[in-house]
């Protein structure tokens, strides 16, 4: 498994990884409310990650096995605001 800077390249394999561990991860927090799920993936675009990965506030990993990306975490101000899997 490698571990690297986001490129923009990976912007929209890192959305999909994102939205899913959202979606299949986290079920215990959303019990899978349409209504909860449209609120928390409304921001979850390629074009926000993208976003996010040119912001220089923060550092967007991924970790990349088999080329697919498995996880994506975020880091802001030295601390690790996210860490979404792949399911």
């Amino acid at each position: 498994m490698e571990i690297r800077d986001t490129t923009m390249d990976d912007a929209a394999q890192a959305c999909e990884v994102l939205r899913r561990s959202i979606s299949e991860l986290c079920f215990a927090d959303h019990r899978n409310d349409p209504a909860i799920l449209d609120r928390w993936l409304a921001n979850k675009t390629p074009e926000n990650v993208a976003a996010w990965i040119t912001n220089t506030e923060d550092s967007v990993l991924v970790a990349v096995a088999q080329q697919q990306l498995q996880a994506e975490p975020t880091r802001r101000t030295n601390r690790t605001t996210t860490m979404n899997l792949s399911p």
